[in-house]
């Protein structure tokens, strides 16, 4: 009948896609959602606000509504349906109700040199829903600053956006209310950010770069602590896999040849098959959020099954005792991951390999549970107001492979190549400087990968905004 039913656009150089409904639920890529959002109009004298798609994720990424619009041929059916298959969705809340606060950086500058142990830094803030804004919180690198978060000054900022009914004041060629946060200075050139917060709906981060010169500090050298799991002999013999616990030993391993190079020492945790239970891996998580200071980076590897609930949508890592029908009381939750990752104080890698589903593939293994969609997974757990960086082995529903003649899964293979280990010469210094940074990695994981799979499965990599591309290990 000429109604549109679905747009879709594809970032030619990247690849990274989307494709939304009339209404703004939308499917994506890793990074498609950023491509896509809301436009919001203020009146002829003021500047329009654009609110990126995955600030509203929540409510507006739904795969399983787009995967029934062609099916349909009519949204309102599509939603229907879907909502049926996943009663614990909530109702729609209106979009202009609901839009998360506004921030921008006064001072200092960007690329300001800093020296002394503290800065402040001056912004403007709005809530163009009139909602109160509950917090401002200072991030160093993508990291959380516990000194650094809550409303400075509190008082006043909250009596001007009440009075203003969350727009503020004119204030140049701005509008807002000003407020200022002072953090501790970090050691070394950073990128700091801010985000206010709304409930549980976060802004968009305002980023600002500082300099600044190198000290005696940081000539000392970090610390790498990481809890690495795989998971290939679990106690249901329905999802027994080939290689997981060995990916675990030989990542661990290239991660144990690093010490000495950037980092003074490596400490890893290794939990495989049966040893990876549920207690064992929320203790390994409560070590890490303890153990990793600010200056140190933190990993969590998994290698193993996942699965989505279907009632929920929520998304588990499966140890070894784990059964897909109680999810709850058997597997780890993306919340609880996220809940402790988000307390490491150091920077934090995941590097996930949680798609061993479906049916037997090309030669390579991968049996067990139903197959599901890891894009939404990754949306979750790698995002701007979380910090984590994210190396995935599959986008989509791929599956992950693995073959005895490689003697790993393609992803782990990849990453043990291009760290290297004992043996084994790092190949992911492809700048020939000395270090593998967390992009050199992923270009070199991403075209090993498809060459060991003949493309039938794309890792991929999420750095969120606010994250550096700094180096994870020396190329030797």
């Amino acid at each position: 009948d000429g109604q549109e039913l679905l747009a879709l656009f594809v970032n030619r150089e990247t690849k990274a896609w989307v494709a939304w409904t009339p209404t703004g639920y939308y499917s994506a890529s890793p990074g498609g959602e950023d491509m896509i959002g809301w436009h919001v109009n203020r009146g002829w004298d003021q500047a329009a606000d654009f609110f990126p798609a995955d600030r509203f994720r929540a409510q507006f990424a739904r795969a399983d509504i787009v995967e029934r619009i062609l099916d349909t041929l009519d949204e309102a059916e599509a939603v229907k349906l879907a909502n049926a298959a996943q009663p614990a969705r909530r109702e729609a809340v209106p979009l202009l109700n609901n839009l998360p606060p506004v921030i921008s950086i006064l001072s200092p500058t960007e690329g300001s040199a800093i020296d002394g142990t503290s800065l402040t830094i001056t912004y403007i803030i709005r809530s163009p829903s009139g909602l109160p804004v509950d917090a401002v919180e200072a991030r160093v690198d993508g990291r959380p600053l516990p000194a650094g978060r809550g409303l400075g000054p509190a008082d006043a900022m909250q009596q001007c956006l009440a009075e203003t009914h969350g727009l503020g004041r004119s204030d140049g060629a701005l509008q807002g209310c000003r407020g200022s946060i002072t953090i501790d200075a970090p050691p070394q050139s950073a990128a700091i950010s801010l985000a206010a917060r709304t409930g549980s709906r976060f802004s968009e981060a305002a980023i600002l770069h500082v300099t600044r010169a190198v000290t005696t500090a940081d000539i000392v050298k970090p610390k790498l602590y990481a809890l690495v799991i795989g998971v290939a002999d679990y106690i249901n013999p329905d999802y027994r896999l080939g290689l997981p616990a060995k990916d675990a030993k030989d990542f661990a391993s290239a991660l144990q040849h690093q010490k000495g190079g950037l980092y003074s020492d490596v400490t890893v945790q290794v939990l495989t098959d049966r040893a990876a239970t549920v207690g064992a891996i929320k203790d390994g998580l409560d070590w890490l959020t303890r153990t990793a200071t600010a200056r140190d980076v933190a990993v969590l590897y998994f290698a193993g099954h996942g699965e989505v609930e279907q009632r929920s949508g929520k998304f588990y890592l499966l140890p070894a005792e784990a059964d897909a029908k109680k999810l709850f009381s058997t597997a780890i939750s993306r919340d609880e991951i996220n809940g402790a990752l988000e307390q490491v104080a150091g920077k934090t890698i995941v590097f996930l390999d949680a798609c061993h589903s479906g049916a037997i593939v090309a030669g390579s293994s991968a049996r067990g549970l139903g197959a599901f969609n890891i894009n939404d997974v990754v949306k979750d757990l790698a995002n701007a107001d979380n910090g984590i960086v994210l190396f995935t082995a599959s986008t989509g529903k791929q599956l992950s492979l693995e073959n005895p003649a490689w003697g790993n899964g393609a992803f782990t293979k990849a990453l043990v190549e291009g760290l290297g280990l004992d043996g084994i010469k790092a190949q992911a210094g492809l700048t020939n400087k000395g270090t593998i940074t967390l992009s050199e990695l992923e270009v070199f994981v991403a075209e090993r990968v498809k060459q060991l799979t003949d493309g039938a499965q794309s890792p991929v990599l999420i750095n969120p905004k606010g994250v550096p591309n700094y180096p994870l290990a020396l190329a030797r």
